[in-house]
């Protein structure tokens, strides 16, 4: 008799293993398509028994080569396709094999466990190797090679994998793939099923990428009555909470009742009644026919309150009445005046467009505090901006949660109303990019009697996170404002600076080599063309022209990540062209090459890397579970769960680009991108470059993009709240 982990010989036609109304079980082979927004799915699946994959699809959600599942649904044949399997429900099971044991163990869902190591597992255990992970994991240091510490971390990580496996099984039904259960399970650990159980709505709140429909279908799916005034009041406040997301502090009444229906449709509650219970169990704040989430709300009024305490505690320094000169810059008028209000005010905003002087101001600012005794502090949001900041002015230059101290094992910052900060003078660059929480924590942080200098250009998109605070402080009237206009000769002279202006005012772009050729539109009107096209000059032409290294010094900045034209479809072209040699592993269904250049897309504080931070990836231990990654000078060792907070960066979006410079920069830009082409969008992208831009597409894309100064207006009450300052 063969052992039940032994292959079987190959089925044919009719075979009994593929009987209608039985249960397919097998191994996942490859995954050819995923729909993160709905879970469907569509996998080459090898049967038990067999050597030959399938096609199954359905609402698998997102599983790792190398799971094993039992399948239920039906056989159907599709034209194109021919024969597949359509999931109805599935479970995960373990490897029925013992080629499919060794493939899992080694997959980097285990830590600790490399091919040869799986293999010497399963030869020492067969087919009880899986129970004895789960009962006797002690029995691991009989093989050779597995001591004591290897043998605990591969248990620690067997642990969380069970953990993760349950999890799993009881959210395969709602489209939450591997990565999302794992972020779950590292949230609420052996209590995950349960936690959830309790209350299916946490999950919205508490966990990264998981929203209220997923959270709904579990609710509904465990019990919960479609009308009960839990999941509608709960369908409020995450209308409120998406909006945030969206950039908004608040939501008119309408608009709020509009989207929660939209949630809880075919439903149609009387949605005021349910509203004022928020209001009274304190979720939610109230102001005339505004509403916020408690926290944006307190956010808001708390930052005009510290704005107002800044105000009023201001030390004015005595100055003579004119300053033209700052150590050897000869400064212009408008200039002297910013300077003048950097030392006369409490709070001083410093905005203008590309070449008008806005670091040659900061560095008069910083020399002329430096000559009085009054050193500044200089702070900005990214990694990337601070150290642009300090190699300008010559001096220490953090970043806003660096200089705040915040600490990830509380999620807070060290520094505060009761802890603030030494100095008398701080400024702050590239301020467009700073939300409203953060600017919050900022200006908490800033003790009586010192001064605050934000500097920034309005016309950037704005920040990711909620408010517009820039924009807010300008238009208050409250906050002494220079708006620097002048474009300085040296910086005329670039094609660059000058299109930008020209892309602001709305007028066509005098594209063409320039005085300095560093300004270029190449136009192609067929997709594939163009696609082809930015491969070559990211490739081979810019880097044979102007000595450029493809990976490090030209970025490929797009309007959006779907399409034949989106960040997604460049990622594979660039990564085809400039990293084919490398070493490729594959985790969370993902597949990755040592090599890749890479972005982070959400802030770590245990290793201080931030969302915009660029990489590369320089190796991959999956046996230890672990990956190397190069972030500016540091090499940093993560777990590999930690590529779920990173995307490839060979193309990244035009947003994500915010607050970075890159020597050249190239815009894919074609009327696919639609809704996406707008002035301030292409202007982002523009100002992102040093020494060369380089736009490829259709005319017409360029001229919409140009024309196009709509903006979507943020809801928020910072600048009324402001002006209303005494």
């Amino acid at each position: 008799m063969k052992k039940p982990y032994e292959p079987l010989s190959l089925p044919g036609a009719g075979d009994p293993l593929f009987r209608e109304g039985e249960p397919l079980t097998g191994e996942i082979a490859a995954r050819i398509f995923h729909r993160e927004e709905t879970g469907f799915s569509i996998y080459r699946l090898r049967p038990f028994g067999t050597g030959e994959p399938v096609t199954v699809l359905g609402i698998l959600g997102e599983l790792a080569e190398g799971v094993w599942i039992v399948a239920e649904g039906s056989w159907e044949e599709n034209k194109t396709f021919g024969r597949q399997f359509r999931v109805t429900s599935f479970s995960l099971t373990d490897p029925k094999s013992r080629e499919g044991m060794v493939r899992f163990l080694s997959s980097s869902l285990i830590r600790g466990i490399g091919p040869s190591t799986a293999e010497k597992i399963v030869s020492t255990f067969g087919d009880r190797t899986f129970n004895i992970l789960d009962t006797e994991p002690h029995r691991l240091r009989e093989i050779s090679g597995i001591g004591p510490s290897k043998a605990a971390s591969i248990m620690e990580t067997w642990r969380a994998h069970r953990h993760l496996s349950r999890a799993m099984v009881f959210l395969q039904g709602y489209g939450v793939g591997p990565a999302t259960a794992h972020r779950i399970v590292r949230r609420y650990g052996a209590r995950t099923v349960e936690a959830i159980s309790e209350d299916p709505y946490r999950l919205a709140e508490e966990v990264w990428g998981i929203g209220f429909r997923t959270a709904d279908r579990i609710a509904l799916s465990i019990g919960l009555p479609p009308d009960a005034p839990r999941r509608i009041q709960e369908a409020l406040h995450f209308t409120l909470t998406a909006a945030v997301q969206d950039g908004h502090t608040f939501l008119p009444r309408q608009e709020l009742f509009d989207g929660c229906r939209a949630l809880i449709a075919p439903l149609e509650p009387d949605l005021t009644e349910h509203l004022a219970l928020l209001t009274e169990s304190g979720r939610v704040k109230l102001e005339q026919d505004r509403c916020y989430t408690s926290r944006m709300w307190q956010t808001e009024t708390g930052l005009a309150t510290q704005v107002g305490r800044i105000l009023r505690s201001t030390v004015t320094h005595a100055l003579p009445e004119t300053v033209t000169t700052a150590g050897e810059l000869l400064l212009s008028g408008e200039q002297q005046h910013a300077v003048m209000s950097a030392f006369k005010n409490g709070i001083t905003v410093i905005t203008g467009g590309p070449g008008t002087g806005k670091t040659t101001l900061i560095r008069a600012v910083v020399d002329m505090a430096r000559g009085r005794g009054r050193p500044a502090t200089l702070a900005a949001p990214t990694g990337r901006a601070a150290k642009r900041l300090s190699e300008a002015c010559g001096m220490e230059a953090k970043t806003i949660h660096r200089l705040l101290e915040f600490d990830p094992k509380t999620g807070r910052f060290t520094r505060g109303l009761s802890s603030p900060l030494g100095g008398s003078l701080f400024i702050v660059d590239e301020v467009s990019m700073v939300d409203l929480p953060l600017m919050y924590a900022f200006f908490k942080a800033i003790p009586d009697g010192a001064a605050a200098v934000l500097v920034g250009d309005a016309d950037q998109l704005p920040s990711v996170g909620p408010g517009a605070v820039l924009s807010s402080f300008i238009s208050s009237g409250r906050i002494p404002t220079v708006r620097l206009s002048t474009v300085y000769r040296q910086a005329a002279e670039s094609a660059i600076i000058r299109c930008s202006h020209e892309i602001l005012r709305g007028e066509a772009v005098t594209h063409g080599k320039g005085t300095n050729g560093d300004f270029f539109f190449i136009e192609r009107e067929d997709p594939e063309e163009l696609a082809q096209l930015v491969v070559h000059l990211v490739s081979e032409r810019i880097p044979r022209t102007y000595g450029l290294d493809p990976m490090t010094e030209i970025q490929v900045l797009v309007p959006r990540h779907k399409g034949e034209l989106g960040t997604e479809r460049f990622n594979t072209l660039l990564r085809e062209a400039l990293n084919p040699g490398g070493h490729p592993f594959t985790h969370f269904s993902t597949t990755w090459r040592v090599g890749d250049k890479v972005l982070q897309s959400k802030n770590n504080y245990d290793v201080n890397v931030f969302n915009g931070d660029l990489g590369v990836i320089e190796g991959v231990d999956t046996e230890e579970g672990e990956v190397r990654v190069r972030m500016d000078e540091r090499s940093l060792v993560r777990p590999l769960a930690d590529l779920s907070e990173m995307v490839p960066a060979y193309a990244i979006s035009i947003h994500k680009s915010q607050g970075s410079e890159y020597p050249a920069v190239v815009i894919p830009l074609h009327t696919q991108h639609s809704i996406m082409l707008q002035r301030n969008l292409l202007y982002t992208a523009v100002t992102r470059a040093r020494r060369l831009v380089v736009i490829v597409g259709s005319g017409r894309a360029l001229r919409l993009a140009i024309s196009n100064s709509f903006q979507v207006t943020r809801y928020e009450t910072l600048s009324s709240r402001l002006a209303s300052l005494p």
